[in-house]
């Protein structure tokens, strides 16, 4: 390109007049040196073909950047996608039981315990503290894939295992003050703050009329189920409220938290929100519940006088 400019220069300046000769002079410079610029590069190319052709990458990499960015992108999405379909119907339906069956049972053992062992903090690091602790044995054994523990990730996901501990101490401190029915009727108004923060925090669509009339059907049939069964008991107003607020706000932060955590096994979460949770009632109970020699001796005194009883109501 850079000779063809230089011939053409070369026509043009006979054929111009002399009121021209200063731009046509400008030009032949303009011509001579992008063709000595060409030169260079074929003899680069002739004498260092490695390095000619790493200088052409290096151009081209920004672009080549961003085709592979998209690439991956396009990959990753395409996983997601086969990830979700990849997963069986029956598998979700017995996580689904499975998790119905566990806190159905939790509820009952937990209203038991209240009525042998009545210490709301002690008793939820209770629950807390032996499962971290059987996940990290079972990560040093190589039973399960745990995720390790890292301070990063354990300042980013103390706020959802503190809310967590706290919702969880809330709830049982309305079963210790009220009945079982009362409970189950404040867990069915749950899914309703819910739905609004996915919304507002996640971007989830807005529910279609039918879920939020399967909503008001789910609210309306544990109230008549308490009603026709013990009745409502709210002894705790002040303890169901706190559990009403924390309840939905927990669920949407560890549903976000799962997504951008880096924690990458199911292990990997329960030990992380355990071993947090387990910190933080162990400070409250220190706190609150053995504040002095006196109310460090009264549980100790029913943990020993109760046996196994007390551990296994």
């Amino acid at each position: 390109q850079g000779l063809s400019e230089t011939m053409a220069t070369s026509s043009l300046g006979r054929k111009h007049d002399d009121g021209d000769l200063n731009k046509i002079g400008l030009f032949r410079a303009r011509s001579k040196a992008t063709a000595e610029r060409i030169c260079q590069d074929v003899e680069a190319a002739l004498t260092a073909p490695d390095a000619y052709a790493d200088m052409e990458q290096h151009v081209h990499e920004p672009d080549t950047n961003h085709t592979l960015h998209a690439a991956r992108s396009s990959k990753d999405l395409e996983a997601a996608k086969d990830t979700t379909a990849n997963v069986a119907p029956s598998w979700v339906a017995f996580l689904v039981l499975g998790h119905s069956l566990s806190a159905s049972l939790l509820l009952v053992v937990n209203k038991l315990a209240m009525q042998v062992f009545p210490f709301v903090w002690i008793l939820t690091t209770l629950q807390f503290l032996p499962t971290a602790l059987l996940v990290w044995a079972m990560s040093r054994m190589h039973i399960a894939d745990v995720d390790q523990l890292e301070w990063k990730k354990l300042v980013e996901f103390f706020p959802a295992a503190g809310m967590f501990f706290i919702t969880l101490t809330a709830g049982n401190a309305v079963v210790k003050h009220s009945n079982i029915d009362t409970f189950i009727v404040m867990r069915s108004l749950v899914p309703i703050p819910c739905a609004l923060l996915e919304m507002v925090a996640l971007g989830e669509p807005c529910p279609r009329p039918k879920s939020w009339l399967s909503l008001c059907v789910l609210v309306f049939g544990a109230i008549l189920f308490a009603s026709t069964n013990h009745g409502l008991v709210a002894h705790s107003f002040s303890w169901m409220l706190l559990f009403l607020a924390l309840m939905p706000i927990d669920a949407v932060l560890i549903k976000h938290l799962i997504n951008s955590s880096g924690i990458s096994t199911t292990w990997g979460l329960v030990l992380y929100q355990n071993s947090l949770a387990a910190f933080l009632g162990i400070c409250c109970m220190l706190t609150l519940e053995f504040s002095t020699k006196a109310a460090f001796a009264e549980p100790l005194r029913r943990l020993v006088d109760g046996g196994m009883s007390t551990f296994l109501p």
